[in-house]
């Protein structure tokens, strides 16, 4: 692998590993966020660089042509990911004791875990429920819901031909003390989505229910020795 570190870049490097060190901080890792999509131009003199074990500790600036020039040497060997990834980033960790700099492509993706509750009318008070749609002459209704950063909602509810349906505040509650029974949590982090399917003829309720997982992963691409 081509090593791009000048010698005096090497230098310099070393002198930053002094710096983290009398700080308490073994390593010092610049995250550029969304790397896919940042033109690495638009970093310069922009003040991104900021390290992430410490926003406090100043990034001297004569380190930012460095992280820029690596960042122009990473672009090219990013590896392709098969998943809808939700974030991405370069990360340029600079390792104070073994002196090496090391650029890590970091990204994460959600993965989805399903299940279910079938009701029926004999089981938690849904009777109640049928008994409110016969009133409102609903025949079958979908109500979705979503939730995360700890808020959760219903979204709107529909009929069998997607058409918008209003639900009485005695269905509502049922659904969310349902999300509370069986998934408490719903709406906490990553959260949840998925809908509840009453149908009034058969008298059963479908509650089909979906976390959200986020998964974090990273590539390394390169690694550069700057010591002596």
């Amino acid at each position: 692998m081509e090593n791009i570190l000048t010698p005096e870049e090497k230098k310099y490097l070393r002198f930053i590993s002094k710096y983290l060190l009398s700080y308490g901080e073994d390593v010092g890792t610049i995250k550029i966020e969304d790397f896919d999509s940042v033109n690495i131009d638009d970093l310069i003199n922009s003040g991104f660089a900021q390290f992430d074990e410490n926003y406090y500790l100043e990034v001297p600036e004569q380190l930012e042509p460095i992280i820029i020039k690596v960042a122009r040497y990473a672009e090219p060997k990013i590896p392709e990911v098969d998943e809808d990834m939700n974030s991405s980033s370069l990360d340029i960790v600079i390792d104070a004791k073994k002196q090496e700099l090391t650029a890590l492509y970091s990204y994460s993706y959600y993965t989805n875990e399903d299940s279910g509750v079938t009701y029926s009318s004999s089981e938690d008070g849904i009777d109640k429920i049928f008994e409110e749609m016969s009133e409102s002459n609903i025949d079958w209704v979908e109500v979705p819901f979503t939730g995360s950063g700890d808020s959760g909602s219903i979204d709107t509810p529909t009929d069998i031909d997607g058409s918008m349906v209003s639900i009485s505040p005695v269905i509502e509650d049922w659904c969310y003390n349902q999300l509370e029974r069986n998934y408490g949590g719903w709406e906490i982090n990553e959260g949840s989505q998925g809908k509840f399917i009453f149908d009034n003829k058969a008298e059963t309720c479908q509650l089909d229910f979906s976390w959200n997982n986020e998964v974090y992963e990273s590539d390394t691409i390169f690694e550069f020795p700057f010591g002596n």
